[in-house]
């Protein structure tokens, strides 16, 4: 007999720990940039929790795709990460080997303490936020020649108007 499957979508980790809590789980696919709770915390907390570490966690993200960052969830307990986007029949794939593979071999529990944790955790926030930080810096920059080509084209359409004697505000 087929088992049914239910799927339940939530908007934070805080509301996938209740569902976990309330539910039984098969198989958790999750996002890294989530409000309350983000991805990273929220596969340390079911991977470190004895109740929910057989659960499959399987990473999909499109914000953190660099190598430090795969393998910052691989040792949290990950036991998969995809990059967005995935073709949606590869998608379906990749899930439901990981969710027979974890039937047919089981999936242990984790062994990293919380400060383990916190340590890997905090490089890679700061990675990203590093990232991000460089990125606004080039574009406040692209912004400030930005401005200075405007108030340069003013000035010279100021003065032209001045040559024409057209009248005009500054």
């Amino acid at each position: 007999m087929k088992k049914s499957t239910s799927f339940f979508t939530v908007n934070n980790g805080e509301q996938a720990l209740e569902v976990l809590n309330q539910k039984v789980i098969d198989l958790i696919v999750s996002d890294i940039l989530m409000p309350k709770i983000d991805g990273f915390r929220l596969c340390f907390l079911v991977k470190s929790n004895h109740r929910f570490a057989h659960i499959p966690f399987v990473f999909y993200s499109a914000n953190y795709k660099e190598q430090e960052a795969i393998d910052f969830a691989r040792n949290i307990g990950a036991d998969k990460y995809l990059v967005k986007p995935v073709d949606s029949n590869k998608l379906v794939e990749e899930l439901s080997e990981i969710v027979l593979m974890a039937q047919l071999k089981g999936v242990g529990q984790l062994q990293l303490s919380e400060t383990e944790f916190l340590m890997g955790y905090s490089v890679q926030v700061n990675e990203k936020l590093n990232s991000i930080n460089e990125k606004l810096y080039e574009t406040n920059i692209n912004l400030m020649s930005a401005n200075d080509n405007l108030a340069q084209t003013k000035k010279e359409l100021l003065d032209a108007r001045k040559l024409l004697g057209v009248y005009c505000r500054p």
